[in-house]
């Protein structure tokens, strides 16, 4: 089961966000956003310190309620996807959701980088992706 999706981009915004599951609704979007991001911030820092070898990122933690799947690109957009412990990796969904933006939302010269995601067809695209996973 998938709960959620978040999408950063370099400079840390949130630039889209969508949910599929959710037991509790969300008082502050904008806060849960934030906190999501510098939760990924010191994760990604403590795994850099902590690793005996060189580290890039983490790709997964898991917690008894549920599993983050995480995937940053060469261009430092951050693919945050909250699912059920019992999913399976999902590093690469999230590898193919960064090509469908990169193809959808990048190469639309109507696109800003730093604005929200309002593409249709990326929309069309991720539902497909996800849509095996959705209850």
């Amino acid at each position: 089961m998938l709960f959620n999706l978040y999408i950063y981009n370099k400079h840390g915004d949130c630039i889209y966000y969508t949910e599929w599951n959710r037991w509790r609704p969300c008082k502050s979007p904008e806060e849960e956003q934030r906190l999501m991001y510098g939760m990924l911030f010191s994760l990604r820092s403590f795994c850099q310190k902590a690793s005996p070898a060189p580290v890039l990122a983490f790709q997964t933690y898991l917690t008894s309620r549920y599993k983050l799947h995480y995937f940053e690109s060469g261009t430092s957009a951050r693919f945050v996807l909250l699912t059920s412990p019992e999913i399976p990796d999902m590093n690469a969904q999230l590898r193919a959701l960064y090509q469908h933006y990169a193809d959808y939302c990048l190469k639309n010269p109507l696109y800003t980088p730093k604005a929200p995601i309002e593409c249709e067809l990326f929309t069309i695209h991720l539902q497909k992706l996800f849509a095996p996973y959705v209850r």
